[in-house]
């Protein structure tokens, strides 16, 4: 087993990957670089530890490629129940926390791939 910590801010590279969520429209600007890395490392059977999870884009990007290289790679995401902007668009959309939009992504990411699940541990 393999483990890759991430800590990465926003990179250059921009990935118009829309993903809608009722309401919620992400812009993934690291899903690519992401992918890349995973594929760059070589590992299919890595665990990847997210420490700033956000949005959930580490944890899409390995459930796509794992989809489309077979791999087994698994994730860790850490995410604050950090508090989002009262006049943003995810506050609107129902969501207090961070960790609730990580949370919704995951689990309408999840749902593509049979046979794949997750924990909360709070």
């Amino acid at each position: 087993m393999y483990l890759l910590a991430l800590n990465l801010p926003i990179i250059g590279q921009v990935c118009i990957y829309p993903v809608v969520y009722g309401t919620i429209l992400f812009l993934l600007p690291t899903c690519l670089f992401l992918r890349d890395l995973l594929k760059w490392i070589g590992k299919k059977d890595a665990l990847v530890f997210d420490a700033y999870a956000g949005s959930g884009a580490t944890a899409e990007s390995i459930l796509v490629q794992n989809a489309c290289d077979n791999g087994a790679r698994s994730f860790i995401l850490c995410q604050t129940p950090e508090l989002v902007d009262p006049k943003s668009a995810e506050a609107k959309a129902g969501f207090k926390t961070i960790d609730k939009i990580t949370t919704k992504r995951i689990k309408n990411i999840i749902k593509r791939y049979p046979g794949v699940g997750f924990q909360i541990f709070k």
